[in-house]
């Protein structure tokens, strides 16, 4: 009989033991080596895979127990199928800090409020210098590496048999989690681009000449070459749309840039104005074949709506800005002032 009640009683001092240490496990916090750390949850991964990981990654379940590492991983097990959340773990990445106990733990590991990565596409960026951000971004999934540009519309199946890439992505802050491929962020780009070019499509002056969307994209994305300054686009958006009206051709340096691809060093010379390419808009007239840029938003409304002055060419100002001419002989004499303000900058600062 006393043999039996020591049983009883040995049992409840262990379960007694067990019950304080369970909830001393509860409301300690976890040691965490080099917080935030970051931890992993794979396809697959049950709640007996992530204990085990737990110790690897530098995250130990302990308890204050002679035995912690043991019935760490079995209390937290435990804690996961009592709260009917063994089978709610999202796939992702998530961080883990010092001081979470292990209930604050399970509780991220089922939130799905996994680390979120951002690659940002700037304003008047080309397609080349696009993909090259999307590429040094080492937390996406490169799915088009090998894909050239001029496939890249046909591959994520976009347009409507328009196969020019440039300025169809729109130049923005993408959120994303890891290992999220290319492809989703580029179409995600390009619907917001559809998006914002309707609708500065549909808020345009209808008097203005431009016939469909695209071409107000072509136009949006050399005003967005053009100048930075808010103030300025509507007023360059003039001189472009008067010019067209009038036959004159654009004259506008970015685009001759543009169709000069990688020969374009820095400095555009003379014969670089008479180079023959359908980019070159002191030989050709009209707006060229395609955007040069990715246009934001308020170039593509500057480009439907145009100032209403009279200025007919424009040049920089040597202060961040552009004057804006009538005449020619007006913009002559602009042209003269500014290349003297070069060259006193350059006289001074050689001194």
């Amino acid at each position: 009989m006393r043999l039996f009640l020591s049983g009883i009683l040995a049992v409840i001092a262990v379960a007694v033991f067990l019950f304080i240490d369970y909830k001393r496990f509860l409301s300690t916090p976890m040691v965490v080596s080099d917080s935030p750390k970051t931890f992993t949850v794979q396809s697959g991964d049950t709640i007996s895979v992530l204990v085990r990981s737990f110790d690897k990654n530098g995250f130990p379940l302990a308890s204050k127990s002679p035995f912690a590492k043991t019935l760490g991983s079995y209390y937290f097990r435990y804690l996961a199928k009592s709260s009917r959340k063994a089978n709610q773990l999202k796939i992702g990445e998530y961080q883990l800090y010092q001081g979470m106990t292990p209930p604050q733990v399970l509780d991220t590991l089922v939130s799905g409020k996994t680390i979120v990565y951002s690659v940002r596409f700037l304003e008047g960026w080309n397609f080349k210098q696009l993909r090259t951000e999307l590429q040094n971004n080492p937390h996406i999934d490169h799915t088009l590496l090998f894909v050239p540009d001029s496939d890249i519309m046909a591959t994520l199946q976009l347009g409507d048999g328009q196969t020019a890439y440039e300025g169809q992505f729109f130049p923005d802050t993408y959120q994303f989690t890891k290992h999220t491929k290319d492809s989703k962020i580029l179409r995600r780009a390009y619907a917001l681009m559809q998006k914002n070019l309707h609708k500065a499509w549909q808020a345009r002056d209808k008097s203005i000449k431009l016939k469909s969307p695209y071409e107000l994209l072509i136009l949006a994305s050399i005003i967005e070459k053009e100048t930075s300054l808010d103030s300025e686009r509507q007023q360059i958006s003039g001189v472009f749309h008067r010019r067209l009206a009038k036959g004159m051709p654009l004259q506008t340096d970015p685009s001759v840039i543009y169709g000069m691809g990688d020969q374009y060093n820095g400095t555009i010379y003379r014969s670089d104005l008479k180079r023959n390419t359908p980019y070159n808009t002191y030989i050709n007239k009209g707006l060229p074949p395609t955007p040069i840029a990715s246009p934001g938003l308020a170039s593509l409304l500057a480009a439907g709506q145009p100032d209403k002055g009279q200025s007919l060419y424009f040049v920089a100002n040597g202060r961040g800005g552009h004057t804006f001419s009538n005449t020619y002989q007006q913009h002559l004499q602009a042209v003269k002032i500014y290349r003297q303000q070069l060259k006193h900058a350059t006289t001074g600062s050689s001194q």
